[in-house]
């Protein structure tokens, strides 16, 4: 259970903030005791404690875990879909996306920034590159919150890690 202050993740949306844990009423029911939470927009979003597993609202992982994941862009020979048609590839990506897991995000990030190698122009598609960003903003927001170095600094560390398994 989460308390007021709590940092969690919240698939597809990255890291919010537990505001507030209370009892909820619509009309004269009970909805139980519910998190209320503030995403990175600004935005509230209310979650039922007793569905907190089934909407995948989950801690930060640790540090160890942020180096296994970090480890993702060293491993360039165990890339995801490769289905030629983006639609297929794209169907795959945003499942992936989907489960909320640290691991199955830096797997479409790395995937996505070989996609760039592969291809001919050097360049991602308009959808392609709309999913990188959204992936890099999920996973760098939680990698953010478990080292506590800035955005920039984390981006740069996976590059230099992507660039170097690129290179070997």
């Amino acid at each position: 259970m989460f308390q007021v202050g709590d940092k969690a993740i919240y698939p597809g949306h990255g890291v919010v903030t537990v505001e507030q844990v209370r009892e909820e009423f619509v009309g004269s029911k009970s909805l139980g005791v519910c998190y209320t939470l503030r995403m990175s927009t600004g935005a509230t979003v209310k979650v039922p404690i007793e569905r907190e597993e089934a909407t995948g609202l989950r801690p930060p992982i640790d540090r160890d875990q942020m180096q296994h994941v970090l480890a993702v862009f060293e491993d360039v020979s165990d890339i995801g879909p490769t289905a030629r048609s983006w639609t297929r590839r794209q169907r795959a990506l945003s499942d992936k996306i989907r489960t909320g897991d640290v691991f199955d995000l830096a797997e479409v990030c790395r995937d996505l920034r070989t996609t760039v190698y592969a291809k001919r122009s050097g360049r991602l598609s308009w959808g392609e590159r709309h999913m990188l960003e959204l992936v890099e903003d999920l996973l760098l927001g939680e990698l953010t919150v478990v080292s506590g170095q800035p955005w920039e600094a984390l981006r740069d560390q996976i590059d230099r890690r992507f660039a170097a398994a690129k290179a070997a």
